[in-house]
């Protein structure tokens, strides 16, 4: 008979089972942008191999956590600082420290308009910021400016 409660095509359930989950993890990576199922992979990996050697499920079952969360805790910062390192900025991403000049008032919560590198941009502060003062731009949401006003009066920027 090929196919018997613990065995199908004279391997067991188990084999096929962690075969399936190995397929499935590799399947779902390489799918997605991001490095989201490798860790199970390995953990499945190492958990075939225990049901080839027809090692106890429950066994199999708490190797596979056990691998899968070691690998995730372990290899995942390494991969993480990689990505970030290869990261490129965008134009705009260059505009975060960078200081701008404010051309229309920004009131504390109200968009106002600011100029860097001849483009205006809109931008947003949490205080009242009065047209012609030097501001640091913070962060960027959207399509404005985080801004505060810069304290650093020292400060010869050209805002052509």
């Amino acid at each position: 008979m090929l196919f018997e409660a613990n065995e199908f095509l004279g391997l067991s359930i188990f084999v096929w089972l962690w075969l399936a989950v190995v397929i499935i993890t590799l399947v779902i990576e390489f799918m997605t942008a991001e490095i989201v199922s490798i860790w199970f992979f390995f953990g499945s990996i190492v958990s075939l191999i225990l049901a080839i050697c027809k090692v106890d499920p429950s066994i199999q079952i708490i190797v596979f956590v056990i691998v899968s969360l070691l690998f995730m805790a372990c290899v995942r910062p390494f991969i993480k600082k990689y990505i970030k390192r290869n990261e490129i900025k965008t134009n705009v991403d260059s505009f975060v420290g960078r200081i701008a000049l404010v051309t229309e008032d920004i009131l504390d919560g109200n968009r106002g308009v600011v100029k860097i590198d001849g483009q205006e941009w809109s931008a947003i502060a949490h205080e009242d910021i009065l047209k012609g003062t030097k501001v640091v731009i913070l962060s960027i949401e959207g399509n404005k400016l985080i801004v505060k006003e810069n304290k650093n009066k020292d400060e010869n920027i050209e805002f052509i």
